[in-house]
């Protein structure tokens, strides 16, 4: 590059260069910078830096870089557990009375991060619209805009949001994007997470028209593909490092075909006879349920399955152990002269009835046992069917 110097000015364009910085490895790229302008002086308080369009590629994240930044940058960004490389242009970068200003655009090539949660970013561009570094503390503001990402093992595309970073907090704010199909509510998602002694945190996600199909593999099914879509948002709070403290709330909608396919309803619906549940093809099932988290626990309430020809209500807890205990009361809808009517037992085999059904156990080996009535069938009068006669099982009913 060029370099003109006038007295206590230093000005310079075009200016290239590489540091031996990037990836370890005597074949491997170097950091490469370039600077299109800039501008020295020096001055009764120090120097003066002004340069103009920065462009860096191959920034390796690093114990290297951190040794670079100013301690408290440092410090936070390292608890972090970064790791990956950056490209990008910083548009302009000021630095004067030990204060370094700049705004422009980073691009994230497979990063990796946990600011609270674990993140992982195959390709991601971050806008700085506003940084300041100074030995006091630091602050940046920006965007989010296009990025691939991996977040507590469920896959983001698209995202978008607006951030914060300073020594006290980070901030992601009107979260956006896709997720299994569906699409984040920006208005209903963000996490704020304070750096301080307690580490609190407060977040937010609210996702609409998901696949159930994708989210029934996500949460590690391997079963028959399931058709539909599902609503919900959750909400929660408290100290990272102490799940004791968590709270929260959150409500969750499925509609679809072949519910009895996803993790927990299918431990559930075993007990009931397909033919109430899908009394021919084709036929849409609903879920629905409320959660409260608390105690270390996933609280189910109101939860409620209904199919063609069965409903099931319920609830009960889920630990983040992943210990679970649920139990769901089972209601037959039945059909009397084309009307539905709904009774207190389902019928599971010829002879059996099935009044509670309860679920215990890790999620990853749920255990189902029934609480099981003897039936009689009898002639039917005003309906097409066939009456039930039931008395609780016996032993001998049980050989």
């Amino acid at each position: 590059g060029s370099l003109v110097v006038r007295g206590d000015d230093l000005n310079f364009k075009g200016w290239t260069g590489v540091i031996p910085y990037g990836q370890v490895g005597p074949d491997a790229p170097e950091l490469v910078f370039s600077v299109n302008s800039g501008h020295y002086r020096t001055t009764a308080e120090g120097g003066l830096l002004n340069l103009h369009h920065i462009g860096f590629d191959n920034l390796i994240l690093d114990e290297r870089l951190w040794q670079s930044l100013p301690e408290e940058l440092a410090l936070e960004l390292e608890k972090w557990q970064l790791e990956g490389s950056l490209s990008g242009r910083i548009d302009s970068f000021l630095f004067a009375r030990d204060v370094a200003r700049f705004r422009g655009r980073v691009t994230a090539h497979h990063v990796a991060m946990d600011p609270g949660v674990p993140i992982r970013i195959q390709h991601g561009q971050f806008v700085i619209e506003d940084a300041r570094v100074a030995p006091e503390g630091f602050d940046l503001e920006g965007q989010i805009a296009d990025t691939d990402m991996v977040i507590q093992g469920f896959p983001i595309t698209s995202s978008s949001a607006i951030f914060q970073l300073d020594q006290k907090s980070f901030a992601l704010r009107n979260f956006a994007g896709d997720c299994l199909g569906g699409k984040i509510n920006p208005k209903q998602s963000y996490f704020v997470h304070d750096h301080g002694a307690d580490g609190y945190f407060d977040t937010s996600l609210s996702l609409k028209k998901v696949d159930l199909d994708q989210f029934a593999r996500a949460m590690g099914s391997t079963s028959r593909q399931v058709i539909g879509s599902a609503d919900g948002w959750a909400h929660m709070e408290g100290v990272l490092d102490d799940h004791a403290s968590f709270k929260g709330e959150g409500e969750i909608w499925f509609s679809g075909e072949k519910l009895y396919e996803l993790p927990v309803l299918a431990n559930i619906l075993q007990f009931v006879n397909f033919d109430f549940l899908i009394r021919g093809g084709g036929q849409e099932q609903q879920a629905h349920f409320n959660a409260r988290i608390e105690d270390e626990k996933i609280h189910i309430e109101d939860a409620r399955f209904e199919g063609p020809g069965i409903a099931l209500d319920g609830g009960g807890y889920v630990g983040f152990d992943g210990v679970a205990q649920l139990e769901f009361t089972p209601t037959i809808i039945k059909i009397l002269d084309g009307v539905p009517v709904l009774g207190d037992l389902v019928n599971v085999v010829t002879g059996f009835l099935v009044s509670k059904i309860k679920i215990t156990g890790p999620m990853e080996d749920l255990r189902a046992e029934g609480d099981n009535y003897f039936t009689e069938l009898l002639p039917g009068k005003a309906d097409t069917g066939r009456r039930l006669k039931t008395r609780p099982l016996k032993k001998d009913d049980r050989k």
